[in-house]
């Protein structure tokens, strides 16, 4: 009986030990390089990836539409986000390694913004404050309905 027990035990460490390194080697680390605007924690609770999980195409676009209109809200109209992934080389069995490739371009201010014909309503987020376009009633960063 004693042996049993302490075979049990040994086993179920095992299966803890397999359960704990199949999550650590899914572990996923996000970088952004040439955000100036946004910072990098804004950043990452706006994609808000879980730290866990592997990450399909879909997936992995909805982060950089999310960030996309975050910058044109705040009147970058011209930012490009793209994605490199890749797997780091500081882990000995892997994980994921997201990079968010942020090119800003100009900023527009409101005057010229009505010189170019985009010109934003004086609609803006309750939450956070950014001006919203005319046809937009939603907040692109955080959905909530504009004032």
């Amino acid at each position: 009986m004693r042996y049993r027990l302490r075979n049990l035990l040994l086993l179920q460490a095992v299966i803890c030990f397999a359960v704990w390194l199949g999550h650590w080697q899914t572990r996923r680390t996000i970088e952004f390089a040439g955000n100036y605007a946004i910072t990098d924690d804004e950043l990452k609770s706006l994609t808000s990836l879980p730290a866990y999980g592997r990450l399909d195409f879909e997936n992995e676009l909805h982060p950089v539409r999310k960030i996309t209109a975050a910058y044109r809200a705040l009147g970058y109209l011209k930012t490009r986000v793209s994605t490199d992934r890749q797997l780091p080389h500081t882990h000995v069995l892997g994980g994921e390694f997201i990079r968010f490739e942020i090119v800003e371009g100009p900023w527009y201010d409101d005057e010229a913004l009505l010189k170019i014909g985009k010109a934003f309503s004086r609609k803006h987020c309750p939450a956070h404050g950014s001006y919203l376009r005319e046809l937009s009633a939603k907040c692109p960063i955080c959905g909530a309905l504009s004032k």
